[in-house]
Protein backbone atom coordinates (compact mmCIF):
# COMPACT_ATOMS: atom_id res chain seq x y z
CA UNK A 1 0.00 0.00 0.00
CA UNK A 2 1.50 3.35 -1.01
CA UNK A 3 1.17 6.55 1.01
CA UNK A 4 -1.75 7.80 -1.07
CA UNK A 5 -3.69 4.60 -0.43
CA UNK A 6 -2.88 4.81 3.28
CA UNK A 7 -4.14 8.39 3.35
CA UNK A 8 -7.42 7.31 1.78
CA UNK A 9 -8.02 4.76 4.54
CA UNK A 10 -7.92 7.62 7.07
CA UNK A 11 -10.53 9.70 5.24
CA UNK A 12 -13.42 8.69 7.57
CA UNK A 13 -11.50 10.31 10.44
CA UNK A 14 -11.33 13.67 8.64
CA UNK A 15 -13.92 16.38 9.32
CA UNK A 16 -16.66 15.94 6.67
CA UNK A 17 -16.37 19.62 5.67
CA UNK A 18 -12.67 19.19 4.80
CA UNK A 19 -12.99 15.83 3.03
CA UNK A 20 -13.84 16.94 -0.52
CA UNK A 21 -10.83 19.24 -0.92
CA UNK A 22 -8.43 16.86 0.83
CA UNK A 23 -9.70 13.93 -1.19
CA UNK A 24 -9.41 15.91 -4.43
CA UNK A 25 -5.83 16.92 -3.65
CA UNK A 26 -4.88 13.36 -2.70
CA UNK A 27 -6.35 11.79 -5.83
CA UNK A 28 -5.05 14.47 -8.18
CA UNK A 29 -1.49 14.25 -6.83
CA UNK A 30 -1.65 10.44 -6.94
CA UNK A 31 -2.66 10.68 -10.59
CA UNK A 32 0.18 13.11 -11.32
CA UNK A 33 2.63 10.66 -9.78
CA UNK A 34 1.28 7.87 -12.00
CA UNK A 35 1.78 10.03 -15.09
CA UNK A 36 5.30 10.98 -14.00
CA UNK A 37 6.10 7.28 -13.60
CA UNK A 38 4.62 6.45 -17.02
CA UNK A 39 6.83 9.14 -18.56
CA UNK A 40 9.94 7.96 -16.64
CA UNK A 41 10.03 11.00 -14.34
CA UNK A 42 10.74 13.87 -16.75
CA UNK A 43 10.02 16.39 -14.00
CA UNK A 44 13.32 18.25 -14.34
CA UNK A 45 12.95 18.83 -18.06
CA UNK A 46 9.22 19.18 -18.65
CA UNK A 47 5.96 19.80 -16.86
CA UNK A 48 3.87 16.78 -15.88
CA UNK A 49 0.16 17.54 -16.08
CA UNK A 50 -3.29 15.99 -16.24
CA UNK A 51 -5.41 16.36 -19.33
CA UNK A 52 -8.83 17.88 -18.82
CA UNK A 53 -10.36 14.46 -19.43
CA UNK A 54 -8.18 12.81 -16.80
CA UNK A 55 -8.92 15.60 -14.29
CA UNK A 56 -12.64 15.08 -14.88
CA UNK A 57 -12.26 11.35 -14.27
CA UNK A 58 -10.41 11.94 -11.01
CA UNK A 59 -12.91 14.54 -9.81
CA UNK A 60 -15.75 12.15 -10.59
CA UNK A 61 -13.98 9.64 -8.34
CA UNK A 62 -13.82 12.30 -5.64
CA UNK A 63 -17.54 12.94 -5.89
CA UNK A 64 -18.33 9.23 -5.71
CA UNK A 65 -16.01 8.69 -2.73
CA UNK A 66 -17.43 11.67 -0.80
CA UNK A 67 -20.96 10.34 -1.30
CA UNK A 68 -19.91 6.83 -0.23
CA UNK A 69 -18.35 8.19 2.95
CA UNK A 70 -21.46 10.25 3.71
CA UNK A 71 -23.70 7.22 3.23
CA UNK A 72 -21.58 5.10 5.57
CA UNK A 73 -21.95 7.71 8.29
CA UNK A 74 -25.69 8.18 7.87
Amino acid sequence: MNKYEAALTMMPQIDPVARPSLLAATLLYRELLLIAREQHYPILSQRVFLTDERKTQVLNQVSTKVHELALKEA
